[in-house]
């Protein structure tokens, strides 16, 4: 009777408890053909042994050395890169911001150009709170590099406004100012001159006339006293003699009263200097004239010492100078007039030549 067919298995791995060996027992399928039992259990096991792989040997001395330095030169190496960048990204910033105060100074007098330089120098700077500082280094410039004027003082409230700086945030920020400015007194009273005609709550708010180290509160009035009268006063000095006081003394904070007393001092100060000029140039001339006259006698001196044996005719003319009243008069000898009296001759009193001097008759 034949055998029916039996279902092949897959082969069966067993682990050995034996860690150094691996025992693979393959077991036979059963055949198709007639086998006795005991054939059938010789070919059903069958055992293959397979070595396990080598540990790998421990690393050496130099090896475990190596993985920790290793790890701390990347890091080394990072943290220079990341140092490097960070100096280098605050250079450039450092050098946006000079170059955006040095570009607002040129639009002084340009709104659309003051706000296109906002705008254009905010882009560039990408994102963060560069607001404050673009401001600052405006507020610096502005005071370092521009002289006291109505523009100057009209120029600081309009970037206030384009800032959009309210009272406190100004005032926050004239304090920041301030304080760079502390090593140049000089410069720091033009900050408080324009902020204070500019902005006169965040001036105030920010306490800048007590940023002077070594000044005192009375010093500092006085010295912005000043600075305002000699401002008003040069505008004064350059308008034509006849003009009515000059305009701005409103942003400068200057009572119509006073911009009047103001402009007949600088008239009354401009008429004494003319004066003053008039009558040193008059002294200089007295004096030319004089020396003029005592080198010409020391002439006729000389000449009547060297002609002494010459015969000479007897007696004098008279030549008295018409030049606007001048009445220098001249007593050459008779036959000598034109040695002493010729064509090139000058008054040595007024400087008028030979032709207006005019021969009294006996």
């Amino acid at each position: 009777m034949p055998l029916s067919r039996v279902p092949t298995r897959p082969p069966l791995i067993l682990m050995s408890e034996e860690p150094s060996q691996l025992k693979v027992q393959l077991l036979s399928q059963r055949a198709v053909s007639g086998l006795s039992p005991q054939q059938q259990q010789q070919q059903e096991q069958a055992y293959v042994s397979v070595a396990a792989p080598e540990a790998p040997p421990p690393p050496s001395f130099i090896a475990r050395a190596r993985g920790p330095f290793t790890g701390l030169t990347l890091l080394a190496t990072a943290a220079v890169a990341s140092w490097q960048s960070n100096r280098l990204y605050k250079e450039r910033q450092a050098n946006l911001l000079e170059e955006f105060a040095s570009t607002m100074l040129l639009y002084l007098d340009d709104v659309a150009g003051l706000k296109a330089t906002i705008g254009s120098f905010r882009s560039q700077l990408g994102p963060g709170p560069f607001k404050g500082k673009m401001f600052v280094a405006f507020a610096k410039a502005l005071a370092e590099e521009r002289t006291l004027s109505v523009e100057v003082v009209e120029a600081m409230a309009t970037v206030v406004g384009l800032f959009q700086l309210k009272a406190a945030a100004a005032a926050e920020l004239f304090a920041a100012v301030a304080d760079e400015l502390q090593d140049q007194p000089s410069v720091l009273g033009k900050l408080v001159f324009v902020t204070e005609r500019a902005t006169p709550e965040a001036a105030a708010l920010a306490g800048l006339r007590s940023k002077f180290p070594n000044w005192s509160a009375d010093t500092v009035a006085i010295l912005q006293d000043t600075m305002l009268v000699q401002l008003y006063k040069d505008m004064c000095k350059a308008l034509p003699a006849g003009s009515p006081p000059p305009k701005g003394a409103d942003v400068l904070k200057i009572s119509e009263a006073e911009a009047a007393r103001l402009m007949q001092e600088t008239l009354d100060e401009i008429a004494e200097a003319e004066a003053k000029e008039l009558e040193m140039q008059q002294a200089k001339e007295r004096k030319d004239q004089l020396e003029a006259a005592m080198k010409y006698a020391e002439d006729l001196k000389q000449a009547d010492a060297g002609d002494e044996m010459e015969p000479r005719p007897t007696g004098t003319h008279e030549y008295e100078c018409q030049y606007e009243g001048c009445g220098y008069t001249l007593f050459p000898a008779a036959g000598r007039e034109s040695k002493f009296f010729g064509d090139d001759f000058k008054c040595p009193q007024c400087g008028a030549d030979k032709s207006h001097f005019v021969e009294n008759a006996d």
